[in-house]
């Protein structure tokens, strides 16, 4: 029995040891017929042909063999037609000519024509909105076709952008002094409020927008300044809390809201003013604005002046 089992191993052995032969014949044959391939490969064909003869390039004709095709716009304009370079802006005009557009301005606020604080009243019929009156500032569109680019007492200029051109349009003198006198006289809506101590209380007066524009329209802005004689309020530790002036009741739309001499205006509409540049601020946030409240400090007592802007 264990002879048998011996035997069987041997068997078992040299039938491993056969695979094995056959397996590396199987092996040895590849190996040749690769490297037969290799050696008759089209790139040992070129090498040997570049070694003993010259390889010919093949050449192109002149462009006027191939004129037919090009001309032919096979293949559109390619090779034909140079980029086009781009366009140039057209520079605008310096020539101001007077605008055609429906607009009616009623106001001008400006110190000189390019004041970053100028604004402009303007009356635009053919606004979408129901409010057809706004006030304007440098750069703002009036209309899609419409910039105000300049601010003058009584007139400001447009830049037309549609026509790439500089427009002016005029106040009229005798509606907006007309506009004025119907709400500044003896009677009149503001003369009424005024004489009546305001709407709900003394401190509730109501005021035209326009008229408000008109009447600061008709000053200059020196002369404005030297009249009023405007003073920043600072605390002890130099904190600025307000502006004040001693004559604040010689311009007659500040006498009408409710202020006196003297009163010094802390804030508007929750705004404190706290440097000279607020109040630019202030005035632009609250332009356009339909309610203003004023904190005022009145001989050390606080205050609260409502003004409706209609």
């Amino acid at each position: 029995m264990v002879k048998g089992l011996l035997i069987r191993q041997a068997l078992t052995a040299i039938n491993i040891l056969l695979a094995l032969v056959i397996a590396y014949i199987i092996f040895l044959v590849c190996m040749q017929q690769f490297g037969a391939q290799v050696s008759s490969s089209p790139l040992d064909d070129l090498s040997a042909d570049a070694a003993g003869d010259t390889i010919e390039i093949a050449s192109v004709g002149p462009r006027s063999e191939y004129d037919a095709i090009v001309n032919g716009k096979l293949f559109g304009a390619a090779g034909t037609v140079a980029a086009p370079p781009p366009d140039a802006p057209v520079p605008v005009s310096d020539v101001v000519v007077q605008t055609s557009a429906p607009f009616k301005l009623l106001a001008t606020v400006a110190s000189y024509p390019t004041d970053p604080l100028a604004t402009a009243v303007i009356d635009n019929p053919s606004a979408t909105t129901p409010n057809k009156t706004s006030t304007y500032y440098l750069g703002r569109p009036v209309t899609e076709n419409y910039v105000l680019l300049e601010v003058h007492r009584r007139r400001v200029i447009l830049l037309n952008t549609e026509k790439n051109r500089k427009e002016e349009l005029q106040m009229d003198q005798l509606g907006g002094m007309a506009a004025l006198a119907k709400n500044t006289a003896p009677g009149g809506r503001n003369a009424r409020v005024a004489a009546a101590g305001g709407g709900d209380s003394a401190n509730h007066v109501s005021v035209e927008r326009t008229a408000v524009m008109e009447e600061l329209n008709s000053y200059d802005y020196a002369d404005l300044m030297a009249q009023l004689n405007p003073t920043l309020v600072e605390d002890e530790k130099g904190n600025v809390t307000g502006i004040t002036s001693a004559s604040l009741t010689s311009i007659p739309i500040a006498k009408q809201v409710g202020l006196k001499d003297n009163d010094v205006i802390q804030a508007v509409n929750g705004i404190t003013i706290d440097s000279e540049q607020k109040i630019g601020e202030i005035a632009q946030k609250v332009a356009n604005a339909n309610t203003i409240r004023l904190s005022v400090l009145r001989d050390g007592k606080p205050q609260m002046l409502t003004v409706k802007v209609q």
